[in-house]
């Protein structure tokens, strides 16, 4: 028994640390496991204008370049719930080499596996000089979940999948319109921490149920740069790119009965896994500045290079399993977007905007455990401009996500497999609370209401 649920942890372990290159949620605003959320509003924007608007401390995630925007200083702490309803079916679930038949209980064949999620950051930046500003961060930018029942259709490959992540920033912007006017850069550099976990059911020979987990975190290292070029006071486009975060996720590798509760083994656990690229190009432009001086148009297109996971390898110690492989095969995917905002008055501005955002996976490499699709994204919001330097934003994002398909096979022991569907849609709220001021040492807000 030990060894056949060492078996099929083997599988678990090669999704984990694949799941790992991420997320908190699976559909959250970018295809895989990444996260966009960092700024809700561009929720409302349909994440287009995060890396040219520039108007506080929360580009210098998507841009560096673009805190050179920054008055003086700027504080944007912001949260965001993402709500996942995602719902597999079953047209053919099997373990054992297809010998036992499953379904969930009273012989169900759908499983409910989403799960909702808080994301909270915060970024800060403060002028130095006339050409120089700097920056910290504190984000989320993978994140992965989903959280299928116990005894549902899917517990041979997945129960509970999670990866969630953290990310260090300090990063500083350099203005060289002394020399080239309008042209501005930012790098930064990013301490990563990540860390996963994957249950699922293994069944050997007969009833009860093994359970399989296996968890492990990291901490690994990356860098971001960015350009921005400004026309003039009312257009301007950036271009940044995040790098590649190479991760070496330490951790165990467990397996008890469902029956006796009682642990069958316990040992270490190590996988390579790669958090990918990514690329933002974005643009931000007010069309009528003197006739309609409150609208502004933004466009963004995004790719991440997701063909850096195509093999993850995995290690073994103090239990009887060999070292393996998994193969995910993921493929490039980008996002284009579209919104734009209106200023109604000196206090309040409105947004919308919408987009097609790619996915690493298909119908080809599709799991139970990420079942990601492309979706189109629908997105609203408004900011409240509560006195001078002092505002909120609030931001909504709905994902249409399309319909996939599943087949499924567990490479271990058991050799369970699921054929089925998966149908899924999303929604995303935020806000984010954004404090400029205009000289150093800043007065604190609200001072002049209360005193």
């Amino acid at each position: 028994m030990k060894r056949n649920g060492t078996a099929r942890s083997r599988a678990t372990l090669a999704l984990v640390a694949g799941l790992a290159c991420s997320m908190v949620p699976r559909d959250a605003s970018a295809g895989g496991f990444q996260l966009n959320e960092m700024a809700p509003r561009y929720l409302g924007t349909a994440l287009a204008g995060m890396g040219s608007e520039a108007v506080d401390a929360s580009v210098g995630y998507y841009n560096p370049a673009g805190l050179t925007r920054v008055k003086s200083g700027s504080l944007s702490a912001t949260a965001a719930g993402v709500f996942l309803d995602t719902t597999v079916r079953a047209t053919e679930a099997t373990t054992l080499d297809g010998h036992v038949n499953v379904t969930g209980n009273n012989g169900k064949m759908s499983a409910y596996g989403g799960k909702n999620a808080f994301i909270p950051a915060g970024q800060v930046a403060q002028r130095v000089s006339d050409d120089f500003v700097l920056y910290f961060g504190l984000t989320g930018p993978y994140g992965l979940i989903t959280n299928y029942p116990d005894t549902g259709v899917t517990r041979y490959m997945a129960t509970l999948s999670k990866v969630t992540s953290f990310n260090l920033n300090p990063a500083v912007a350099w203005s060289l319109g002394r020399w080239i006017p309008g042209l501005s850069i930012g790098a930064g550099f990013n301490a990563q921490y990540a860390r996963a976990r994957i249950n699922r059911n293994v069944l050997f020979g007969a009833p009860p149920d093994l359970i399989a987990e296996i968890a492990g975190e990291d901490w690994a290292f990356g860098w971001n740069a960015g350009a921005m070029y400004e026309f003039d006071e009312h257009a301007r486009i950036g271009v940044s790119w995040r790098s590649m975060v190479a991760h070496r996720f330490s951790g165990f590798v467990e397996t008890w009965s469902t029956g006796s509760g009682a642990s069958l083994f316990r040992g270490g656990a190590h996988a390579s896994a790669q958090f990918p690229n990514y690329l933002i190009a974005s643009g931000t432009w007010e069309p009528i500045p003197i006739g309609l001086p409150g609208l502004t148009l933004m466009g963004e297109f995004g790719w991440t290079q997701w063909s850096q996971i195509q093999r993850l390898p995995f290690e073994f110690s103090g239990v009887p399993l060999p070292n393996a492989e998994q193969v995910f095969d993921f493929t490039n995917a980008w996002r284009l977007s579209a919104g734009a905002a209106y200023r109604i008055d000196e206090a309040w501005t409105v947004r919308i905007g919408t987009g097609y955002d790619g996915s690493p996976v298909n119908n080809s490499n599709r799991t139970v455990n990420l079942p990601d699709s492309r979706r189109i994204l629908i997105g609203a919001g408004f900011s409240w401009m509560i006195e001078h330097g002092v505002s909120i934003d609030v931001g909504y994002l709905h994902l249409f996500v399309q319909d996939g398909s599943i087949d499924q096979t567990n490479t271990s022991v058991d050799q369970s497999r699921f054929v089925g569907t998966v149908s899924s849609q999303t929604n995303v709220v935020g806000a984010q609370f954004n404090w400029n001021w205009d000289e150093f040492p800043p007065r604190l807000p609200f001072v002049d209401r209360f005193f």
